[in-house]
């Protein structure tokens, strides 16, 4: 029998993920928004459509996690993945594409991807890995100021 004058103990939730999508179409973007945001978990901070434009975002909301379509074409989207690699060394980064075989995977990894989801995506992968992948890298401040 409890005391009725404690209180049970509170489980934190766990704390949002920050994310930035890179997607040159603007509609899988927006499904992929709907998709994270729905969770509760995840936070979209910006969304970027070039290498560029990621390094931007993420330097101006400090996210946690990038999501990369490298759909764009391929060698556009790795080239996104190592620019980012490079620019954020401690940023964390998971590939999301249509982009099914090995050879692309083991590609996307070895340009400095965090982590590979095929679509369509399973919204408690999607949800798990992004939360796998942010608690990996813990942010120290200044850690997503550009390097170069």
């Amino acid at each position: 029998m409890s005391d009725p004058g404690t209180t049970a103990p509170t489980v934190a939730a766990p704390p949002l993920v920050s994310v930035v999508l890179v997607d040159v179409r603007a509609e899988r973007m927006g499904v992929m928004r709907v998709l994270l945001e729905s969770s509760g978990l995840v936070v979209v901070m910006g969304e970027a459509d070039s290498a560029a434009a990621a390094v931007e975002e993420v330097g101006r909301t400090c996210a946690d996690v990038v999501v990369v379509e490298i759909q764009m074409p391929v060698e556009v989207g790795l080239e996104t993945v190592a620019v980012l690699r490079q620019h954020f060394p401690r940023l964390g980064i998971l590939v999301c594409s249509f982009h099914q075989t090995e050879r692309t995977q083991r590609l996307a990894l070895d340009n400095g991807a965090d982590g590979y989801l095929n679509k369509p995506v399973d919204v408690a992968s999607l949800r798990e890995q992004l939360q796998h992948i942010a608690s990996a890298r813990p942010v120290l401040q200044g850690d997503r100021v550009p390097t170069a």
